[in-house]
């Protein structure tokens, strides 16, 4: 059974982060949308992701696996439930 509390607090979380790098881009985008939308569709370019890949690293203290597939980083859905496990949390 998913421990869906403790994935919403990630998903939170990583939403707050996010909004620190492109808070202009997402003023107006709905939270839902948020969650399923690609990161790369918010126009980040590679420095800012990768100072929001190294942000939640922080955040969460957790460190990406260099294997990781790609699938991992489209959405912030996708980078809840990699952190989740990474956590010990059911998902």
């Amino acid at each position: 059974m998913k421990d869906t509390s403790n994935l919403d607090s990630i998903r939170d979380r990583l939403k707050i982060i996010l909004y620190r790098f492109v808070e202009e881009a997402l003023k107006d985008m709905r939270p839902e949308v948020l969650s399923e939308t690609s990161l790369s569709d918010l126009g980040l370019d590679s420095f800012t992701i990768l100072s929001f890949m190294v942000a939640v690293e922080d955040e969460f203290g957790i460190e990406w696996d260099d294997n990781l597939p790609a699938e991992t980083f489209q959405s912030l859905n996708s980078m809840t439930l990699y952190i989740g496990r990474q956590l010990g949390t059911k998902v």
